[in-house]
C-alpha cells in the first residue's frame, strides 16, 4: 500500500509506516536502483553499547570450592564468545516510527524528525523512503527461509543509560549447553538486540533484525514493501528530478519534507 502523504499529514492516529532515513547517493545508486535494503551487523551501529563485546563473569561469592569458580569462568568465557559470534552474524535495518500523540504534533511523525534528517539524511538534503510494515516483514521472512535455525524479531527499541535485563541475561546456571547460544540471544533479545543509550531516544527507533548463518550484511528485497519517498527540503534539483524519475518507474509517490517557522509539514517545488 502506498502512502497518501495529504492524508497521512492530517492524520492523529500512528501509521502503518516505517521511515528509513538515508544519503542521496545511498538511495539512487543502491537502494532504488538494486531494489535491496541492506541490513547490517552491529559492527555498523553508531552506539557504543551495542559495539561493545558482552562479557560474562564468574558469580565467586556463590561458590566456595575454588575449582568450581575456576570452572564456571571458563565456561562464562568460552558461551561470551559464541555469544559475540552470534551477534556478529545478527543483522538488523533501523527505522523510524510514529509517535504518539499525533494529532495536532506533527513532529512526532516518523517523516518529520529533524535530528533524523540532519544526522542520516544529509542535513535535510538526503532522503527519507517510507515502507509498508507488514510487507517488508513479509519480504524479510522470504529471504530467510533457505536459512535453517534463524530467527527474526521487530519492534521498538529501549532507551536507558544502564540496560535493564542485562546482568540478569549474563546470569545462567553452568552446565547449560553450548550449542544455545543463538537461543539464548532471542530470549534475551530486548537487552542485547533492542536497547540503546537513552541520548538515542529522539530517534523513535524501529527495529527489524534477524539472524542467519551468512558472515556480514544482507541484502533484502524492498520491490513489494516500498510506499513513498519523501526528500529532504534542502535537496538539490538534479538529484530531484533523478529521485522523481526512479519514484514514477517504481509507481511510489514523492513528497518534499518543509519547515516553516519550525512547523514541518509537505511542500511542493518550482
Amino acid at each position: 500500500m502506498n502512502i497518501d502523504f495529504e492524508a497521512y499529514k492530517e492524520g492523529g492516529q500512528e501509521s502503518a509506516f516505517l521511515f528509513h532515513y538515508t544519503t542521496r547517493k545511498v538511495a539512487l545508486r543502491y537502494i532504488l536502483v538494486e531494489g535491496r535494503l541492506k541490513f547490517s551487523t552491529r559492527k555498523k551501529s553508531h552506539d557504543p553499547l551495542e559495539k561493545e563485546a558482552v562479557a560474562f563473569t564468574a558469580q565467586t561469592m556463590t561458590m566456595a570450592d575454588p575449582g568450581l569458580v575456576q570452572e564456571d569462568l571458563e565456561y562464562r568465557l568460552r558461551f561470551g564468545t559464541l555469544i559475540n559470534q552470534a551477534r556478529n552474524h545478527t543483522k538488523y535495518a533501523c527505522f523510524s516510527v510514529d509517535k504518539s500523540p499525533i494529532a495536532h504534533n506533527p513532529w512526532n511523525k516518523g517523516c518529520f524528525r529533524s535530528r533524523m534528517w540532519s544526522q542520516y539524511a544529509e542535513s535535510h538534503k538526503g532522503i527519507c523512503l517510507v515502507f509498508d510494515k507488514k510487507k517488508l516483514l513479509t519480504e524479510v521472512k522470504k529471504h530467510l527461509r533457505p536459512f535453517p535455525g534463524h530467527f527474526l524479531l521487530s519492534g521498538k527499541i529501549a532507551y536507558a543509560n544502564k540496560v535493564q535485563g542485562m546482568a540478569e541475561a549474563a546470569h545462567f546456571t553452568p552446565g547449560r549447553a553450548l550449542d544455545s547460544p543463538v537461543s539464548f540471544l532471542k530470549e534475551n533479545a530486548q537487552s542485547f538486540l533492542f536497547s540503546k543509550i537513552k541520548d538515542y531516544e529522539q530517534e523513535q527507533e524501529f527495529r527489524v533484525a534477524f539472524y542467519n548463518s551468512l558472515r556480514g550484511p544482507d541484502l533484502v528485497s524492498i520491490e513489494d514493501s516500498l510506499a513513498g519517498i519523501v526528500v529532504g527540503q534542502y535537496c538539490d534539483d538534479a538529484s530531484f528530478d533523478e529521485i522523481s524519475q526512479m519514484a514514477k518507474r517504481l509507481r511510489v509517490p514523492v513528497a518534499t519534507a518543509f519547515w516553516f517557522r519550525g512547523q514541518p509539514s509537505f511542500a511542493g517545488r518550482s
